[in-house]
């Protein structure tokens, strides 16, 4: 068999038919992905420009000015030590990023790999891994999570750690349901027997025919990492003061939920806000990637 027709035939018709169509133009035609979309794109302008968009240093400290509510200097009111509550919320967008980013790409990556591996050779070694990805998936993610910060300390670098250890498992058993559907496939035992290498067919022939579960997956989970984050910054695992990270931000808002809620409110609605546009981009495009949606 030709290298030609091996590579036509390397990805199944359905998904060749996607492909040729357009992938941005549908998407955006979706309204939850319009609106995700546009919170995502301003979240990463606003992270990007944070030294522009905020008024003052996020550690700046204004005396006579603590717990100001809003007001045109500060729009978002001062905390217990006189800090802009709006300057940190807008750095704090970059913290927020950053472990999204950093943590899902930690579990995209090792979770993909022992997915594809797992799934493509079987045998003992994929019932053991498997078994142990189990374990894991027996614990909420935030526990697991916390289990693991209180091992290796906490700090921003290492919640980052901790969520993409996490969620590796979620990866992992997502690729390998994927890569076992595609293993049996007439392209797959053409490439074997043309004498390609296993490494060639994963790469080539395997992970192509994996990638939109993984895209969905990952987009959604940049969501759940950075509430995740949040949720280990307020209990003191996550990022320590004076970072101005939204969780640590609520933690201390805390004992001023009565004579200063805006201390509160503002980093709260951040976090709801960054987490519900992930989710309807993530969601636009799990319809797009489902064959089942096309027709829609």
């Amino acid at each position: 068999m030709s290298e030609q027709t091996l590579r036509a035939r390397e990805v199944p018709s359905g998904q060749q038919e996607f492909r040729r169509k357009s992938w941005l133009g549908r998407l955006l035609r979706k309204p939850n992905a319009l609106v995700g979309g546009a919170i995502v794109v301003a979240l990463l302008v606003v992270a990007a420009l944070a030294p522009i968009v905020a008024p003052h240093s996020p550690t700046a400290t204004f005396p006579g000015a603590s717990l100001q509510p809003p007001s045109l200097r500060f729009l978002f009111g001062t905390d217990e030590l006189g800090r802009d509550v709006f300057s940190r919320v807008v750095y704090g967008t970059r913290i927020s990023v950053q472990v999204g980013v950093i943590a899902v790409g930690i579990a995209l990556v090792v979770g993909t790999a022992i997915g594809l591996l797992v799934g493509y050779f079987g045998g003992f070694v994929d019932n053991a891994v498997m078994r142990v990805m189990d374990v894991m998936l027996a614990f909420p993610e935030i526990l697991l999570a916390i289990a693991i910060v209180a091992i290796l300390g906490p700090s921003l670098n290492n919640t980052m750690v901790a969520i993409g250890l996490a969620v590796i498992p979620v990866y992992a058993r997502t690729v390998r349901s994927s890569v076992l559907s595609v293993v049996g496939s007439d392209y797959i035992e053409a490439a074997h027997a043309t004498g390609v290498g296993n490494l060639r067919i994963i790469v080539r022939h395997v992970l192509p025919n994996v990638l939109s579960p993984i895209i969905v997956l990952s987009t959604v989970n940049v969501g759940t990492a950075i509430l995740i984050a949040a949720g280990l910054s307020y209990v003191g695992l996550g990022a320590q003061p004076p970072a101005p990270e939204w969780g640590s931000m609520l933690s201390t808002a805390r004992a001023y939920l009565s004579t200063a809620p805006w201390m509160s409110v503002f980093p709260g609605l951040a976090i709801a806000l960054v987490v519900l546009a992930f989710n309807l981009l993530g969601d636009a495009i799990r319809d797009i990637a489902d064959p089942r949606s096309r027709g829609r």
